[in-house]
């Protein structure tokens, strides 16, 4: 027998903070298009599962809708993570999806030329490398190139973070505008990774930062942009991430935050849901509310179910037992992936945990409405609180027929079954070391995009499955687990194990080679520490073994001697057009470390070479990429002017790097033209204004995670 369900799809008992969300709206759309320091306004609701906050932002979004808004919305899953961003990006992607083959050519247009006018082939690559239906929108962008052979060193591994997130808020400001502003709707914050809160974070503080700028692609737009974030109260602990960021919104001068929490819905709602589904009059109701209510603590959920229930004559683990085998083991597999897409039906479609055909099962259970089937195929549960029936066996079987053929999206599914599963569920060494492998992937994949902290846990992983087996039977894998890992912990500030996994790399490789990709990050390391000089050692007794040997024992001089001679060579040199790129890895590890020292050395030579080289990055802020060189360029400006004594040019030149740095999201070149820019006005006396920035730099390095380079600065101050 069919079930059918009893209660109405309604909004009840939330009329009050239905209210209070569209007043919010309403603020934002009074807003002028470039109004200066306007707090950007946010939103978060909170409650039980099942209090309604799905269902009330549905109302919202009906209702903003109607008043010309842009709404997107996201869900985090609970079990399995697709590929890192991929869920705030789904929300861009769905919409742009839809503006594909919805919209009139004059509209899509529009759009077109909006982000082709903001932004530049490269970023437009990136994007759609995130956000596959802008390829679409834009039908003359190419694909973009291939990162697996990308070595990042520390530096490019924050500037691609916060290039990403740049991308993202200026995405958000070309869609939105006075006349359509934008609503981002997140649900189930509390299952959020670290990257994806870190991305929220930068659109809710960043989405008032170009307010000023004069770039006339966006003149006639503003941030006309509202974050909502729904999360479960009970299930976020003061020490989870999502924590810290709610308090960070919640202390922030630049955020207007409205919370609501949904707390259990009165008697007399109860009452309401109660009488509209049986079509009995209140008065008749109140005695059977009383019961529901008691039962249910007034969540909505609870009450629509039990309604529900009886009028099925069963409860819901009652109807789950009486379901036939085969749909219970259909069931099974969906809730090994939560979300049990098409590009992964293909492989699981048959033959399953002893079902011959899946999707029969599931459209079975689809008519007793425990799943439910989009347009595109795929099948989920209605309510992921009932997403708990999985099994290590199965899991097991899933993973080696969806590991065949394997695209991204379905990679990430795989990895984190394969978490799930765990090394002490895995007997079979074979079966371990497959698995390590695709963990391998998944956080270089995880780097790409770039996301470090999922990027760890991948590693991390990874040669947990190794075990026992670790730099035995498996070296090169247990070469590249390690090695990758102690980069991301570099990054993430875990020194203890960075110097954990340097030290199994360093004392297990074979060959001195083996050891290169470690000698990098261990220099890096060093360098953030402040321990240039046992970084220097480090990097000559490498370039010494790539055969490119100099010697320490150098002065001034010598310098200027090779300078002059590498000058020479270098105007003897033919045009470089058409020659091949450089294959040698050993000689262009030479150069990659000889760069990277070279830019901590601030020798007093270069100085009479500085115009030349402003000159240079003036061009590239100019012609190539505004917002990855303008900081730069202004801060040599400003170190220029500085050091020849014109002090308006240079306190004009420091302000306005600071400010581009921020505003592009570069915390930790925002953190050194602060710094600077303290040393700067410490040597005219303002005291003051110098600790002020000092202090500033200190928060900015934090963020960044170099504790030692803000420790030390702290010791300046006291």
């Amino acid at each position: 027998m069919r079930f059918e369900q009893v209660v109405h799809d309604k909004l009840y008992g939330r009329e009050t903070d239905l209210r209070a969300c569209l007043e919010v709206a309403e603020d934002i759309s009074k807003q002028k298009p470039l109004e200066m320091f306007v707090p950007q306004s946010s939103m978060l609701i909170s409650g039980f599962p099942g209090s309604g906050k799905s269902r009330l932002m549905r109302e919202v979004a009906t209702h903003l809708s109607k008043r010309g808004w842009i709404c997107l919305q996201c869900k985090f899953p609970q079990e399995v993570r697709p590929r890192p961003l991929s869920t705030i990006t789904s929300a861009f992607d769905h919409f742009l999806e839809d503006i594909t083959n919805t919209l009139e050519s004059g509209d899509q247009q529009s759009i077109v030329d909006r982000v082709t006018n903001s932004f530049n082939v490269i970023d437009i690559q990136v994007l759609c490398e995130l956000i596959p239906a802008l390829r679409k929108l834009l039908p003359g962008s190419r694909e973009t190139p291939s990162l697996q052979d990308v070595s990042f060193s520390l530096r490019d591994a924050n500037a691609s973070k916060f290039r990403l997130h740049f991308l993202l808020g200026l995405l958000v400001r070309v869609l939105s505008s006075p006349e359509k502003p934008l609503v981002l709707v997140m649900h189930d914050l509390q299952f959020a990774d670290t990257a994806s809160l870190e991305v929220i974070d930068s659109l809710v503080e960043g989405a008032q930062c170009e307010k000023a700028s004069s770039s006339s692609t966006l003149a006639s737009g503003g941030a006309q942009f509202l974050f909502v974030g729904c999360y479960r109260s009970n299930e976020v602990s003061d020490s989870d991430p999502l924590a810290v960021s709610i308090q960070q919104m919640r202390e922030s001068s630049t955020i207007s935050l409205k919370e609501i929490n949904l707390d259990g819905l009165s008697s007399e709602d109860v009452n309401a849901i109660v009488g509209d589904s049986l079509f009995y009059p209140r008065r008749l109701t109140r005695s059977l509310v009383a019961l529901i209510h008691q039962k249910s603590a007034g969540n909505p959920l609870f009450v629509k179910e039990f309604l529900n229930n009886l009028a099925a004559e069963n409860l819901l683990t009652y109807r789950l037992k009486r379901l036939p085998k085969h749909v219970l083991a259909s069931l099974e597999v969906v809730s090994c992936f939560c979300v049990l897409s098409g590009e992964l039906l293909v492989h699981v479609k048959n033959n399953v945990g002893g079902v011959s055909d899946v999707v029969a099962g599931l459209d079975s259970a689809a008519k007793e409405l425990l799943v439910k089937k989009k347009a595109d195929g795929s099948y989920h549960f209605v309510h992921d609180m009932a997403n708990s029936l999985w099994g290590d066996g199965l899991a097991d079987t899933l993973i080696s027929r969806t590991a065949e053929g394997r695209k991204d999206s379905v990679l990430f599914v795989i990895v984190d079954l394969i978490n799930r599963v765990r090394p002490t569920n895995t007997l079979v060494a074979e079966d371990r070391v497959y698995y390590a492998k695709l963990l391998v992937l998944a956080g270089e994949k995880a780097i790409q995009t770039p996301d470090f902290p999922t990027a760890f846990e991948y590693f991390e992983s990874g040669i947990s499955f190794l075990g026992d087996g670790l730099w035995g039977n498996e070296y090169e894998l247990s070469l590249t687990l390690c090695t990758k890992a102690s980069f991301v912990e570099n990054f993430l500030g875990k020194t203890n194990l960075m110097k954990q996994h340097l030290t199994e790399v360093l004392g297990n490789a074979r060959c001195y080679e083996d050891k290169l990709e470690a000698m990098m990050v261990l220099i890096g390391s060093l360098i953030i520490s402040g321990s240039c000089e046992e970084a220097v050692n480090h990097s000559l007794g490498v370039l010494d073994y790539l055969g490119e040997p100099i010697s320490k024992n150098f002065d001034n001089e010598s310098i200027r001697d090779e300078l002059s001679e590498t000058h020479k060579c270098v105007q003897q040199m033919p045009p470089l057009d058409g020659v091949p790129p450089m294959k040698d890895p050993r000689i262009t590890k030479a150069m990659l470390i000889a760069l990277y020292n070279f830019r901590e050395a601030g020798d007093q030579f270069w100085l009479d070479r500085a115009m030349k080289s402003i000159s240079e990055m003036e061009a590239w802020a100019r012609d190539a990429c505004k917002w990855n060189f303008e900081n730069k360029y202004l801060l040599l400006t400003a170190e220029f002017y500085h050091s020849i004594g014109k002090i308006d040019q240079a306190t004009e030149m420091y302000q306005r790097a600071i400010a581009s740095a921020r505003d592009h999201r570069f915390i930790h070149e925002e953190a050194i033209a602060n710094e600077l820019a303290s040393y700067y006005y410490l040597g005219r006396g303002r005291k003051d204004v110098s600790a002020l920035l000092l202090k500033r730099s200190m928060e900015c390095y934090r963020t960044w995670g170099a504790e030692v380079k803000a420790n030390q600065l702290q010791q300046s101050l006291t």
